[in-house]
């Protein structure tokens, strides 16, 4: 199901909960039957779009990831040199 098909659910779900709630009140099994419904929908509706926030983020960032995966350490610590950055990597070598 879309986000356009899940809005209008949602706002059908909320219509008839309106409508249940002017004849039998806020305490009756219906509306709370209901409620619960519309809660459901909207928590699900919640979850596929932190879903689809979090995939594009993922292809984003894992897009910038292989592109940082092809440099070398060799370009990061020439990259801190020239933006002055004090924190540059230190290289040890190895005695044989």
């Amino acid at each position: 199901m879309n986000n356009a098909e899940l809005i209008q659910k949602m706002e059908r779900e909320r219509q008839e909960l309106h409508e249940l709630v002017g004849i039998y009140g806020f305490q009756h099994p219906s509306v709370i039957s209901k409620s619960v419904q519309l809660d459901q929908t909207l928590n699900f509706f919640q979850l596929q779009r932190k879903t689809q926030k979090e995939s594009r983020l993922y292809s984003s960032t894992g897009d910038f990831r292989s592109e940082l995966l092809e440099d070398s350490p060799r370009d990061y610590t020439i990259a801190a040199r020239e933006s002055g950055n004090s924190r540059e990597p230190q290289t040890h070598s190895r005695k044989d």
